[in-house]
């Protein structure tokens, strides 16, 4: 059992003897795929159990927030079919960094849940058995956050990551928190928070 073991092989086959343009469809159809989940604006929990291979490994990467079963293993074996992992790779070296990536990506070896953890791919590790408790603790964890809120700190995180220090960055956080705060939701979140009851959008 998998939890993604990665693109069909037959399929790839199929679609290396398509003509130049057929074949950069088929790729651009799954580099959407990924950016859609990375662009996602809710919560994206990837529960990972068995194997997370190639385009698997990229899915855990684009979640975010990643548990895995102590039994999952991972890999980015696309060097050992002659390829590269090429539509993960942006996901991957945001995740893991380029030293794991040079290793994971070269090798193409397998690698437990633990070494997932270590390298940040993961962001914990549990028993079998437990992982729908820890995914419950998840979805209950990010059900106390304000959607747009959430959306807006996904947002930020792709901001700040693409932009140097200095006082473009510092006008770009400063207006975002003031619009937070101005905000419908900010506006419930605080008065909840003072009058010691739950926000409307956890009701």
């Amino acid at each position: 059992k998998s939890f993604c073991a990665g693109i069909d092989i037959a399929w790839m086959r199929r679609s290396a003897s398509q003509g130049a343009a057929e074949n950069q469809r088929d790729a651009m159809q799954l580099a959407m795929m990924l950016d859609a989940v990375d662009r996602c604006p809710k919560p994206v929990i990837a529960m990972v159990h068995g194997a997370a291979l190639g385009g698997g490994a990229g899915l855990v990467a684009v979640a975010d927030i990643a548990i895995a079963a102590e039994e999952a293993t991972f890999a980015l074996s696309e060097v050992r079919l002659g390829l590269a992992p090429s539509l993960v790779a942006p996901y991957l070296y945001s995740a893991v960094g380029a030293r794991a990536c040079r290793r994971y990506m070269v090798s193409g070896e397998r690698f437990d849940a633990r070494e997932a953890l270590r390298i940040g791919l993961a962001h914990g590790v549990v028993a079998s058995d437990k992982l729908a408790a820890a995914r419950d603790h998840m979805i209950e964890a990010c059900l106390k956050g304000g959607p747009k809120a959430q959306a807006a700190a996904k947002e930020l995180i792709r901001v700040v990551d693409d932009s140097p220090m200095g006082p473009d960055l510092m006008r770009y956080t400063a207006s975002h928190f003031s619009d937070l705060r101005a905000s419908e939701e900010g506006r419930e979140g605080l008065a909840a928070f003072l009058d010691k009851r739950r926000p409307k959008w956890s009701e």
